[in-house]
């Protein structure tokens, strides 16, 4: 069983281009129906990842091992949905937004300062980019190095399209400098923090009543930046239609005592909106510590 995420998104160059061209002249709804039925081999034959997610409903949820088993084939379909829905962003469709705390958006498109944004692997959390690329101002993503290439051109070149900017992390850490002069120029900064890479140094939070690990660097650099810290969950409602979570953090005192304590309440805002949302978190590694 593996307990780290290999950072990697399935699928094959072709696979993924050729979707994107069908979705330019297809309804989404008409994959949706053919990937109910594909979902069915990939969790069979991909029981090494799909097991970690039947385990999530037994010890989380405490489901029997029939609705554990459904659960895990919703979660599998649904995510199916996101990336498709995410590819037919990249065709040019469009979908609606709601919105959960519109004082909290304002700091992210009207603060004349620097703004982080923490996202994690739960929902949407991609669709934020289109909400925002409207705005005056760069925004700029964190995307770990060792991406599909394809996806990662993909999301490049449509990223671009909407105003924000692809910042690469890698093992040589000049995302680091790249986060400063960003933040220094008044633009946004948007990365995950839920995921463990490599060696990473990690906080060690409660998550749905055992003990589990967050990394260290995206907290760190809330803390240090001195800037405003924002939380941002996009949550599918309806087949065309996301809704937005937005919470503000803010980093008092200590540094490395700060960034502990805004892991500590993300990883509970982590639970809260999963236990909401419970087959939209697209965890399919061992995220527990042992």
């Amino acid at each position: 069983m593996s307990k780290e995420w290999s950072g990697k998104s399935d699928g094959t160059p072709w696979l993924l281009n050729t979707l994107t061209r069908c979705l330019k002249y297809i309804d989404v709804r008409v994959v949706y129906c053919v990937m109910a039925i594909v979902i069915i081999f990939y969790i069979i034959f991909g029981y090494k990842h799909s097991s970690n997610t039947y385990r999530y409903f037994r010890s989380c949820f405490g489901y029997n091992p029939f609705k554990a088993l459904a659960k895990t084939y919703a979660t599998y379909f649904q995510f199916g949905q996101v990336i498709m829905d995410r590819l037919a962003v990249y065709a040019g469709k469009k979908y609606k937004l709601e919105h959960n705390n519109i004082e909290c958006e304002r700091i992210i498109n009207d603060s004349d300062d620097g703004v982080i944004i923490l996202g994690s692997h739960i929902g949407n959390y991609e669709m934020t980019g289109y909400l925002l690329g409207g705005m005056k101002r760069p925004m700029n993503v964190l995307l770990y190095s060792g991406e599909n290439a394809t996806v990662m051109q993909n999301r490049i070149e449509h990223f671009a399209k909407n105003g924000i900017k692809v910042i690469t992390v890698d093992e040589s850490m000049n995302h680091i400098f790249a986060v400063n002069n960003a933040l220094e120029n008044g633009e946004i900064v948007s990365m995950h923090a839920d995921r463990m890479l490599n060696s990473q140094k990690a906080v060690k939070i409660e998550f749905f009543g055992r003990f589990a690990n967050l990394p260290l660097g995206p907290f760190l650099v809330a803390a240090a930046s001195g800037r405003k810290v924002v939380s941002v969950f996009v949550m599918k409602t309806k087949w065309n239609t996301y809704r937005i979570f937005c919470r503000e953090y803010q980093a008092v005192g200590n540094v490395k005592r700060a960034a502990n304590e805004m892991a500590v309440q993300y990883g509970r805002e982590m639970e809260e909106i999963v236990r909401m949302y419970p087959t939209q978190w697209y965890n399919f590694y061992d995220f527990w510590a042992y």
